[in-house]
């Protein structure tokens, strides 16, 4: 943008919001609703300007609100004596929202959902501004792909994912790290297993399997620190072994191949 034209651009932009005058601070401190004791006041800012009701040390006490140049509320919520307090909503232009949830003495404390060019991607539980409790995220369909607890702002406990192609699979993640036994399947009623095996701390370890959609085994062998290690055998749809190969961290040593 041309130097000279930015300083008209901002004027422009904060046409909508102008300085307050005692007449007008009256006005809106009623119109408001501020709390007893507090006064209205308003602040220009790069968006526009924020408004809302001040105590007597300055601080925002009581509602408040982000407005663009235009007038359209960006932000909206209240304050307790300088912090976040209670219902909040955070949008893009033209109203378009962004994050929706409660504070607590200025910490995300409940439920909060979160948008994407107005859809949304995710929607869980905070306390005392981490997340802690059922989580739920949400792909550009509005399908939820990923649900499952966090623990202290980490994924913990039963988790359950739609992976790329679709396949539901279901474990363990622990500090947010796959652990234990985790299945996947061919179908969401989750009735016919794709792949079956273990981690720790995040890494495919031990025994793996996956099988057809059939319900025949397809695929088995072992993982050693997330990579294949030892024997690996590879079975047709009628059951008959087809090829077989050995791997050491990762590398194929060797492979043989009766048929494709």
């Amino acid at each position: 943008m041309n130097k000279l034209l930015l300083p008209l651009c901002l004027l422009m932009i904060l046409t909508a919001c102008e300085e307050l005058d005692e007449s007008q601070r009256a006005a809106l401190t009623q119109d408001l609703g501020c709390p007893r004791g507090s006064l209205a006041d308003r602040e220009l800012t790069w968006h526009g300007c924020k408004e809302g009701c001040k105590d007597e040390q300055g601080e925002w006490h009581g509602p408040f609100r982000a407005l663009w140049g235009d007038g359209q509320i960006k932000d909206q919520g209240s304050y307790r004596h300088g912090l976040r307090h209670g219902p909040w909503r955070f949008s893009h232009v033209k109203g378009i929202p962004k994050e929706t949830g409660p504070y607590a003495e200025g910490k995300r404390h409940g439920r909060w959902t979160f948008y994407d060019k107005g859809k949304k991607t995710a929607e869980g539980e905070y306390a005392q501004g981490i997340r802690h409790g059922a989580w739920v995220y949400f792909n550009e369909a509005g399908i939820a792909f990923s649900r499952g607890p966090y623990e202290n702002d980490k994924k913990t406990g039963l988790w359950n994912n739609i992976g790329v192609e679709g396949r539901p699979c279901r474990g363990m993640l622990k500090d947010g790290k796959k652990t234990g036994l985790w299945t996947c399947w061919h179908d969401a009623e989750q009735s016919k297993r794709w792949a079956e095996g273990s981690y720790v701390m995040g890494q495919e370890e031990g025994p793996w399997q996956t099988w057809y959609a059939t319900g025949q085994l397809k695929r088995k062998g072992s993982y050693r620190a997330g990579l294949r290690d030892g024997p690996w055998q590879d079975y047709g749809e009628d059951g008959e072994q087809i090829g077989e190969s050995l791997y050491r961290q990762g590398q194929v040593i060797r492979t043989s191949r009766s048929r494709p």
